[in-house]
């Protein structure tokens, strides 16, 4: 393939993941792009040399290949639900490196797809510019035993400077600097890897990091050093890793440095919001640091405690009454940008016109997670939204909207259900408005709903549980409602906006409620009973009944999204009761249960006893350490696969007893 060919075909920027395109910001190409990197093709592109009519087949197969047309396989593990994202980060653990040995990726691509039947989810080549050939929901054949769990990469590298001389770049005019690597035992003089390659593998990674939970950003260590030959069990450690960790019969990325890339990938969960009220130019990451990342959360709730309108956690929504309320408010804006702090799927929406108390367009994400084995689902709802125009390009998961079977129901006003799955730090709305009729303010209401106590299953004493199940809409516990209640020990039991915010604004117990985990009926479950329940409320007693009617009718019904139909298709209680977590607290948290597991998912690190194979090589030049028995099923035959055969585990998953 010449270079004036490959320069046609322009990169679009976009990875692709389970069907659908995510922006990473550095040029990618992928296949829908050039069609000549596409590794779904069951056949050649070009035949020996590239002289002769292509066949099916390749025509130099690796080992166990060379009886099918295909280059990859479905993930076994997906049990062929291909665009089921959750699944997909539950099976991703692993990226592999691999150097190609070839001049270009074009050349990589070749020797992997039309001589040895291989393939790679990624090439990189010399100007740091990335091919995509799968989509990631596939597995490659790259790495024999993992290439269920893992991504794979080649980069392109001649490898050792001794196979060309010293003039292998100058004479293609390029540059590379030439380094010294000791892989099992053995000491190759590599070309070393490009800045620009560098910068491709950073962009990749983080943009990895943000749509995979369960790919961690670290890499095998022995005794604090880069483990730099192979381990017993690859299988069992979660991360970055070269060919050379999987088997002895490979060296591959050689000198890659992958402490470089570990600390230019590693990302934190994000704020919401921009911490400053201004246009930040990508989503704030959550500190590293515990004391910096409280810093941070104090400027969220002081802007919510101290600058909102009212909307405090868990009661006093527009900072009135013993209501409960799930959330918070935030003063920002009108259209500032929203962040999903963690990747999720979007599984309901509405974008409508505004209501009596302003917008009741919101955006409803599912989040979940498998921490320290334990299955964790979580949603936050983002309420009052400015209403999203899919025209103007300001929402990413939005694109080409009008395509999509939500469309109809989205351009009526009406709740759809997308079923998007978006990554950590992607804009999902802008800020909207919302208040008292008349009293509009630019706001956003954030908050966590979950239908388990969480934190009681992961982290047990890190919240404090209440249970107000049994009071309904209203807040009748006694610890929660006496705290801020006045004269204080005699107050008559019903909240004023005024006792709201001097307890929220004054006085330092309130910290005390940043740590609740409260079960109540979420305040936007559309019951029967809502409007008796304000009806009997003493709060409301002495409103007259026809204004208690049109309260409910106008500034409480319009809002109300949550219907047993709704929390059957999403996975929320139909009861409408759920657990509830101060949304600030909540998410550095989570950060931290997230960070918790990088580490515990590495698993323990096992070398492999013995020597080197008796050659070791490059990729260009193997047939062996790349596919085994689960990888030589056919397509046709994996689709065959019972669900007692996934559940048992196909071949390697099978459970440890």
């Amino acid at each position: 393939m010449s270079s004036n060919k490959q320069q046609r075909f322009l990169p679009s920027g976009n990875i692709v993941v389970c069907g659908r395109a995510y922006n990473i910001g550095w040029p990618v190409v992928n296949w829908y792009d050039n069609p000549n990197f596409a590794a779904y093709r069951l056949g050649c592109y070009k035949g020996k040399d590239g002289a002769g009519s292509p066949g099916p087949l390749p025509f130099a197969p690796a080992k166990g290949l060379g009886r099918s047309p295909y280059r990859y396989r479905e993930r076994r593990l997906l049990g062929g639900q291909r665009l089921d994202m959750r699944r997909l980060q539950d099976i991703i653990r692993q990226f592999v490196l691999h150097h190609d040995g070839c001049a270009s990726s074009a050349d990589c691509f070749h020797v992997l797809h039309d001589e040895r039947g291989l393939s790679a989810h990624f090439l990189i080549d010399n100007n740091g510019w990335i091919y995509q050939t799968l989509d990631l929901a596939d597995g490659a054949f790259h790495a024999s035993g993992v290439n269920e769990i893992s991504i794979g990469v080649e980069l392109c590298n001649r490898g050792q400077v001794e196979l060309d001389g010293e003039h292998f770049y100058s004479k293609r005019g390029m540059t590379r600097s030439v380094s010294e690597v000791v892989v099992h035992n053995t000491r190759y003089r590599m070309w070393e890897y490009t800045n620009e390659q560098y910068m491709a593998m950073a962009a990749l990674g983080k943009a990895l990091a943000r749509l995979f939970p369960n790919l961690p950003q670290v890499y095998p260590q022995w005794n604090g050093m880069m483990l730099n030959t192979w381990m017993a069990d690859p299988r069992a450690f979660a991360g970055y890793i070269g060919h050379y960790h999987v088997t002895n019969n490979k060296w591959d990325p050689g000198c890659f440095n992958f402490a470089w890339l570990m600390q230019k990938i590693r990302v934190s969960s994000v704020w919401f919001v921009c911490l400053d009220k201004s246009e930040c130019p990508k989503p704030p990451e959550i500190a590293e640091n515990p004391q910096i990342a409280e810093q941070q959360g104090r400027v969220l709730y002081r802007n919510n405690e101290e600058e909102a309108m009212g909307g405090y956690f868990p009661i006093g929504p527009f900072g009135r009454s013993r209501l409960w309320h799930g959330g918070i408010h935030l003063s920002l804006p009108l259209g500032a940008p929203v962040f999903t702090p963690f990747p999720g799927r979007i599984v309901a929406a509405r974008f409508s016109e505004p209501v009596p108390t302003g917008s009741a367009s919101f955006v409803l994400m599912r989040h979940y997670f498998r921490l320290a084995g334990v299955e964790t689902m979580f949603f936050i709802l983002y309420m009052h939204l400015e209403r999203a125009d899919p025209k103007k390009g300001r929402i990413p998961w939005l694109h080409e909207a009008e395509k999509k079977p939500f469309f109809a129901a989205m351009s009526q006003g009406s709740v759809f259900y997308p079923d998007i799955d978006v990554g950590g730090g992607e804009v999902v709305g802008h800020v909207g408005e919302a208040g008292p009729p008349g009293n509009y303010e630019s706001q956003i209401h954030l908050e966590v709903l979950s239908p388990e106590d969480l934190p009681a299953k992961l982290e047990p004493g890190s919240f404090k549980s209440v249970d107000g199940k049994s009071s309904g809409h209203f807040c009748d516990m006694r610890d929660i409602v006496s705290a801020i209640d006045r004269p204080k020990g005699k107050g008559d039991g019903i909240l004023t906006e005024k006792e709201l915010r001097d307890f929220f604004q004054n006085n330092d117990e309130r910290a005390e409620l940043h740590k609740l985990a409260a079960r109540f009926q979420s305040e936007w479950g559309d019951a029967p009973d809502w409007e008796q329940q304000l009806a009997a409320s003493r709060d409301f007693r002495t409103m007259p009944k026809p204004a208690r009617a049109r309260l409910y009718r106008e500034q409480i019904k319009p809002t109300l999204w949550y219907t047993p139909e709704l929390a059957e298709k999403v996975g929320l209680p139909k009861d409408f009761v759920v657990w509830h977590y101060h949304p600030v607290r909540f998410v550095a948290w989570m950060n931290g249960q997230l960070r918790k597991q990088a580490t515990t998912m590495v698993g323990q690190i096992q070398v492999a006893q013995g020597p080197a194979a008796a050659k070791v090589t490059d990729d260009r030049d193997s047939l062996d350490g790349f596919v085994d028995e689960e990888d030589e099923m056919s397509p046709e035959a994996s689709r065959r696969l019972t669900l007692e055969d996934l559940a048992n585990g196909y071949p390697e998953e099978t459970p440890q007893k």
